[in-house]
C-alpha cells in the first residue's frame, strides 16, 4: 500500500467517529495529520508492527503517510 513517496491514507470526513492504523510491514512510516507527509515533517512516527489511534476529539481532515523504505503496508478502520 505504501511507497517511500507521500501517499493519502484517508480523506477528509467530518462523519469520522475514530480510526485505527495498524502499520503492518518492518519499515517505519511518518503519518501526518494533513496533508503531504515528508521525512520532517509529519505528526507521527509508527515503526514496523505499530498500533495507533486519533485520539479524541477525533481529527476529521485528511490523513497522509510516508514510508522510510519503498513499500509498506498499512491497514486502516475508520469507523464514521
Amino acid at each position: 500500500m505504501g511507497t517511500n513517496v507521500n501517499i493519502s491514507l484517508l480523506a477528509l470526513n467530518a462523519a469520522r467517529l475514530v480510526a485505527y492504523f495498524y502499520n503492518e510491514g518492518t519499515s517505519a512510516t511518518n503519518v501526518k495529520l494533513g496533508a503531504t507527509a515528508t521525512g520532517t515533517s509529519y505528526s507521527l512516527r509508527m515503526v514496523g508492527t505499530s498500533f495507533y489511534e486519533l485520539p479524541t476529539p477525533v481529527y476529521s481532515g485528511i490523513i497522509d503517510a510516508i514510508w522510510d523504505a519503498s513499500t509498506g503496508t498499512m491497514h486502516i478502520t475508520e469507523v464514521t
